[in-house]
């Protein structure tokens, strides 16, 4: 709950839902709340009053409807009337506000004396397309000026939809006249003004459409216009004095003079574009020449080509090539293809390759993998099947998790395991990181972990081995994926595998196939976009959203980087960082606005990091497009540093490009720079276009985008800074760690409800390193085997080889209840709690803080919490004082976990 003041907007509208439908979602997007709506309907159409709190959502509304049309002056007094908030602004239903045009006027009123503000305002002119009812930009002006009280008694130049009052500002204005069909606002502002001076706020924060003639609200042709005018001058005669009028003449003149200006300006405008003219027919002529020159050099490449062709016939017969040709038909005859000794051949001529390109070290780390899980899968998985593990018993406050990554997710495998081990450390959650080819060698370890998380590893023998061996011993399998690559028909959609040969493209299918594979296996899935959690939801899976974040060292670099890298103000640098060899179609969304931008500014260059080709168009900016090299990702902060505005085009209407996470956003915007991309799912839910960023999906918004950041150093460093302050907020490890907390914490109770394990129901374990077999010994066995009874999950670990202490202690605990005893303390796995049975056991207890909420110990007969100022719980005597330690150890142990 906000303790913010209420703001009321009054929307006045009739028979136009589709426009009013706009104005209300520019209201629900507002940055400030608490908000309420005044709907005024002033005899217009029935609306749906459900479907518009919908779209509001946690805005709430009041939704008036007069039967009969009043007029604007009315409906906006009935508006007046019933609007409860400390501040109340004006929206008419075919304009809209700017996300953050509430909290730039309540913080400003806040902290001042004025009592009226208002921010600047673009009248955008729009058009109805030919052949349609869709609405297009065809102009746009810009109302910002100053408040002066003069100037407004004889011009309406402050935009309505601008203006926040304070109620009872209005109230003592009095209402709006009635009597005026137009320009009611206008009047109530001259009274308002005569007693209140208005701030102005020099932030675009508000739109004005206007619309063509048949479509606008008020249809007065100019004559009508003027005398409403003229009504308003005249009631307000007597304040426009002799000064004003002096100056209205004087203004004119002023404007006269410039105008005039304006037309010698542009007659050297259009004198200097004739030159261009003949320019441009001369470099046509020359083009031409040019044209001519290349046929010229096509015949002579011609006569070349014939030459090399002799030449190649004449290599043909040396006996170099006749060599290398009986090579090759011997290799062909010795290893016919697709037979068995052709595969080895090939792997051994593979084998010499990766060696002298990557040496021995990669080389047999690479064998080490394959081998393991093409040759040895089905041992391995026997293996796996033939484990004796431990059934876990998983609990949100004290759980391991297992990370498993594939040696083929590249740099995926950074931001879905090493950040993710990096956040869940941050909450004091232990985990660990191998790969599936490490499996074989470390199950029974593996085995221990109470969650196991799965980076991008499609199906095979040792992963399905791996997954049945979790079912069976009760620890969740979670697939984690940041790429839609689980479903082979959108592989087509893919530009780079679309271009790749039947063998590359064969072996991607199956990758992909098999990773479906895992994805039906897990039990729940993890996605790095609410768009591919989506996809997952509709089959049927479980799906949480962990985005993708930073870790501390980007944090630290882009710190230093932020410090270190100096930019020429003179110089404007735009920078798409591609990464890999998949986004030339992403490029090509973007490429025809950045030519018209690099045609049209001499000072903007172009900086493209990793792999990417530019088409032919580039050619004529050589000497502005900067090439820098892939990096390290430790580096690539530095690179980023470097530019003044960031690229982010995704190809539009693909399912694989939709399902990207904003990992280009949140790194560059952790360096302060502004970042245009396109409208996925992704961006749409980090920028606030226009507030921390810009969006756009056509060729002309790609542009004006670039422009308005090219023109604008204000806006450029305004966004970058709402970036930072959002990445901060959202992207930095300790935030993400509460994020990733959460989402694992909800995947094991909705396990544990899936099990058939109570809420309430606890992990204890109880810990003998050493014992005797005394009154306090079986009063504390008897304490375990009172709370197992009772629907909690006990476990006894006893440090004992002894075959008639091991047959007896089983005996007890056994025989009528259902605890689980282990004759070893080497690996006791998570719990809510450890509690040493004995002071001889306390080291011992010590040493696994990290697999438990809280420790005990039991001495003197009494229950000690390790570190607790509150005094100790006595231990039972009877079978009746059982129920008050369970009591204790159910509710104070609980109340003291989530303190």
């Amino acid at each position: 709950m906000t303790d913010n003041p209420l703001v009321s907007i009054i929307v006045r509208t009739k028979d136009r839902p589709k426009l009013l439908r706009r104005a209300l979602q520019s209201i629900a997007a507002q940055t400030y709340r608490p908000i309420e709506v005044v709907l005024v309907n002033d005899g217009g159409c029935e609306l749906d009053s459900d479907s518009l709190r919908g779209i509001l959502g946690d805005v709430s509304l009041n939704y008036i409807f007069l039967e009969k049309n009043t007029g604007r002056a009315h409906a906006g007094n009935v508006g007046i009337e019933n609007a409860r908030g400390s501040y109340v602004g004006f929206l008419d239903d075919d304009d809209e506000l700017y996300p953050g045009h509430i909290e730039t006027l309540v913080t400003f009123l806040e902290e001042s004396d004025y009592r009226v503000a208002y921010t600047d305002t673009e009248m955008i002119f729009q058009e109805v397309k030919p052949g349609g009812e869709e609405m297009v930009d065809v102009g746009r002006t810009l109302f910002s000026k100053d408040f002066s009280y003069k100037d407004l008694l004889v011009g309406n130049y402050i935009p309505f939809n601008a203006l926040l009052f304070y109620r009872e500002v209005l109230s003592s204005a009095g209402s709006l006249d009635e009597r005026f069909q137009l320009y009611e606002d206008w009047d109530l502002l001259i009274r308002i003004g005569e007693h209140h001076s208005f701030h102005h706020i020099g932030k675009i924060t508000a739109r004005y459409n206007q619309w063509s003639r048949d479509l606008q609200i008020n249809r007065f042709d100019i004559e009508g216009m003027k005398g409403m005018y003229m009504q308003i001058i005249d009631k307000h005669r007597e304040k426009i004095t002799a000064e004003i009028i002096v100056n209205l003449v004087y203004d004119r003149e002023k404007i006269s003079d410039e105008l005039k200006e304006k037309r010698i300006d542009l007659t050297a405008i259009l004198e200097k574009k004739d030159g261009q003219i003949s320019d441009l027919e001369r470099a046509v002529r020359e083009s031409d020449r040019w044209i001519s020159d290349l046929e010229s050099a096509v015949r002579k490449r011609d006569v070349q080509i014939s030459h090399l062709e002799d030449t190649i016939s004449t290599m043909r017969n040396t006996l170099g090539w006749q060599m290398l040709d009986g090579f090759r038909r011997m290799r062909e005859k010795t290893f016919p293809g697709h037979t068995g000794r052709r595969k080895v051949f090939d792997l051994f001529m593979k084998s010499l390759k990766i060696i002298k390109n990557e040496g021995y070290e990669v080389f047999f780390k690479k064998s080490q993998a394959k081998i393991k899980t093409k040759f040895f899968s089905s041992k391995i998985s026997s293996n796996i099947s033939e484990i004796k593990g431990i059934r876990h018993f998983i609990t949100p406050r004290r759980f391991k998790v297992l990370f498993l990554l594939s040696p083929w997710a590249g740099v995926t495998n950074r931001y879905r395991g090493y950040n993710m081990k990096e956040y869940v450390s941050q909450v004091g959650i232990t985990s660990e990181i191998i790969g599936i080819e490490e499996i074989d060698a470390r199950l029974s370890w593996a085995l221990r972990f109470d969650i196991v998380v799965v980076h991008r590893v499609p199906m095979n023998n040792i992963l399905d081995a791996f997954i049945k061996k979790c079912n069976e011993l009760r620890i969740p399998v979670v697939f984690d994926l940041d790429d839609y690559i689980f479903d082979v028909s959108l592989l087509d959609r893919i530009d780079e595998i679309r271009r790749m040969n039947p063998s590359d493209r064969n072996k991607w299918v199956r990758h992909v196939r098999e990773c479906g594979n895992t994805l039906d296996a897990c039990d729940y899935f993890v996605g790095t976009t609410e768009y591919l959690a989506d996809k997952v939801r509709k089959l049927g899976k479980k799906a949480f959203v962990i985005r993708n974040g930073l870790n501390e060292t980007q944090v630290n670099e882009s710190s230093r980087a932020l410090r270190e890298i100096t930019r020429d103000p003179a110089v404007i640098k735009i920078g798409y960082f591609s990464g890999t060899k998949t986004h030339q179609k992403d490029f090509e969304v973007v490429s025809s606005a950045l030519v018209r931008i690099l045609e049209e500014y001499n000072n903007v260059m172009l900086s493209i990091g990793g792999f990417l080709e530019l088409d032919h168009r580039f050619n004529a900016f050589s000497t502005r497009v900067e090439r820098l090299p892939y990096v390290d990702w430790k580096e690539l902060p530095f690179n980023i540093a470097k530019v003044d505005i960031n690229m982010a085009p995704l190809e539009p209407d693909n399912p694989f490009c939709e399902a990207k996470s904003e990992l280009k956003y949140f790194e560059a915007a952790l360096l302060k720079i502004p970042t245009i991309a396109s409208p996925t799912e992704a961006y749409k839910w980090a920028i606030r276009s226009g507030e921390n960023g810009l969006l756009a999906s056509t060729e002309e918004e790609w542009y004006r985008s670039l422009k308005v950041l090219i023109e604008n150093l204000s806006l450029r460093k305004t966004l970058g800074e709402k970036a930072y302050e959002m990445v901060v907020k959202t992207y930095t490890p300790h935030v993400q760690a509460q994020n990733v907390l959460r989402i694992y914490e909800h995947i094991i109770m909705d396990y544990r409800g899936k099990t058939g394990i109570s809420e309430e129901s606890l992990s204890l374990s109880f810990l003998f390193s050493s014992f005797k077999k005394n009154n306090s010994f079986y009063k504390t066995l008897s304490v375990a085997r009172h709370l197992a009874e009772r629907g909690h999950f006990v476990r006894i670990y006893l440090d004992t080889r002894d075959s008639e202490e091991m047959r007896e202690i089983k005996g007890l605990m056994l025989s009528d209840s259902p605890c689980d005893v282990h004759f070893s303390i080497d690996d006791i796995l998570s719990c809510d709690a450890l509690i040493a049975g004995n002071r001889e056991s306390i080291a011992s207890a010590s040493g696994h803080i990290d697999i438990c909420k809280k420790l005990f110990y039991v001495g003197d007969d009494r229950l000690y919490q390790f570190g607790a100022q509150s005094a100790p719980a006595a231990l039972p005597r009877n079978d009746a004082e059982v129920e008050l330690l369970e009591k204790y150890l159910r509710d104070e142990l609980v109340a003291r976990i989530s303190q």
